[in-house]
């Protein structure tokens, strides 16, 4: 079981949008697929049209220390299942501020939940470097951090990249030494191929080699996806980005089997 957190401390950069469509690309590739949602905004829920008011969420996980499975429930996709949040989850850090080996609540309830049957598990994780990223970080193997090309015309932002990736470092040294980087992923591209192929190259000067190689493009058809409560793939596969976020998943699945 392969687990993978969707992480950028900066807003507005598709992690939600990734998580869930490379989350289902992923479930039509033949994966079973379990989504975690570590923000407080629920936006992760609402994409693959999970509507009710769960009785149990991440946030009795981690805080009332309720077994896992006693908060996963189905989607409207097969096979791909989800740990939903509510707006609970925002008081998470206090309520756990005086918690011993806070930092591990994640990792300890998946490595409780024995019976947990999923080729791979995605953790949208919340915009920030608190303690929900934290644990999102600890409990996982992959990071993928998704990138969007306005981003390199402010050096504020780029230095907040440099910072996640010292953040990643401290914890792969101190808590989890099998944290690894998966890659860099440049998302809302509007440019042509010399453009992407650029960003590309300004990526890797903060990632190395650590950049995939798929890109996601901007299209209106996400947004109509997300109003449908769909993911991209189910909602119009034919379409551009609905291709790349196939393709970004057989590029994971490839990397995993070597």
């Amino acid at each position: 079981m392969n687990i993978i957190s969707i992480v950028n401390q900066i807003g507005g950069v598709a992690k939600t949008t990734t998580a869930v469509n490379l989350a289902s690309s992923l479930v039509e590739l033949g994966q079973k697929v379990l989504v975690i949602d570590m923000d407080p905004q629920a936006n992760l829920a609402k994409s693959l049209g999970f509507n009710k008011q769960p009785e149990n969420t991440i946030y009795d996980i981690l805080v009332n220390k309720l077994p896992l499975t006693k908060a996963i429930y189905p989607t409207k996709v097969d096979n791909l299942n989800i740990v939903p949040s509510n707006i609970s989850l925002a008081t998470a850090e206090v309520e756990l501020i005086g918690e011993l080996s806070r930092e591990t609540l994640l990792k300890e309830s998946l490595k409780e939940s024995e019976n947990l049957d999923y080729d791979y598990v995605i953790i949208d994780c919340h915009p920030s470097l608190g303690l929900l990223t934290i644990n999102a970080l600890v409990a996982c193997n992959d990071v993928i951090i998704p990138v969007e090309p306005s981003i390199f015309a402010k050096k504020s932002l780029v230095e907040g990249l440099e910072q996640l990736m010292k953040v990643i470092e401290l914890i792969r040294k101190r808590v989890n030494p099998d944290l690894n980087l998966k890659g860099a992923l440049l998302t809302r591209v509007e440019s042509k191929r010399e453009e992407e192929n650029l960003f590309k190259e300004e990526l890797a000067e903060t990632f190395g080699d650590k950049v995939f190689k798929t890109a996601i493009h901007k299209t209106v058809k996400i947004p109509e996806a997300q109003t449908e409560e769909l993911p991209i793939n189910l909602f119009d596969n034919t379409i551009r980005a609905a291709k790349e976020y196939l393709v970004l998943a057989k590029e994971i699945i490839e990397m995993d089997s070597k």
